[in-house]
């Protein structure tokens, strides 16, 4: 007896399923998988993953840029206070120049006229101006170190905020002029000490 063997044909549109699972494609490209036993597994595609991890570099790149613009700021702010203080003065200088000041009146009884008023006035003069140059130093390597931070070519926009630029440039300007002022003062160009007239020296009583 001879049998015949039909062949069912196949859609060339149609898987294969292995395992009774059931493979059906979803509008935004995901593949949605249902099992045997009913339940459906979706499997995202790699789009779908990799903007997933775009989204997450972008969302630490501003938080980033966040913390940069807020740490730029605050120097640009320590900065020009450091400035400001460099030319109206610091406690600090005033503190040292009294200290000055008061070891200059102990030793100066044994010390010639012109040499009391070294002691007594040049001494402590120029110590607060050491200050202040050295504040006015601090706020100078502060602001530049801004404004290089502000400028820099692969920083992002947003980590770029122009009233820090602003306020770097104007404690660079103070700083320049505080040092300057503070050398010039140092080294007594804008006024000299005080000194004694020979004449008043040699008449004096000598006791």
């Amino acid at each position: 007896m001879d049998t015949t063997n039909t062949e069912t044909p196949v859609d060339s549109d149609e898987k294969p399923v292995m395992d009774g699972a059931v493979s059906t494609p979803a509008e935004d490209g995901a593949v949605s998988t249902t099992a045997e036993d009913g339940a459906e597994v979706t499997e995202a595609p790699a789009d779908v993953e990799e903007e997933a991890a775009e989204a997450e570099l972008a969302s630490r790149s501003q938080a980033k840029a966040r913390s940069s613009v807020v740490a730029s700021g605050a120097a640009g702010l320590v900065a020009l206070g450091l400035a400001l203080a460099s030319v109206t003065g610091t406690w600090l200088g005033t503190i040292m120049s009294e200290r000055e000041q008061l070891i200059g009146q102990i030793s100066a009884q044994s010390h010639p006229t012109a040499n009391q008023i070294a002691l007594e006035f040049g001494t402590p003069w120029h110590t607060t101006e050491v200050f202040n140059g050295v504040f006015a130093l601090v706020a100078l390597l502060v602001a530049a170190v801004v404004l290089i931070s502000q400028t820099g070519v692969d920083r992002p926009a947003s980590a770029t905020v122009p009233w820090i630029r602003a306020v770097a440039w104007g404690a660079l300007i103070l700083g320049v002029i505080g040092l300057v002022v503070a050398g010039l003062m140092y080294f007594d160009v804008f006024t000299a000490l005080p000194h004694v007239p020979a004449a008043a020296t040699s008449s004096a009583p000598t006791g």
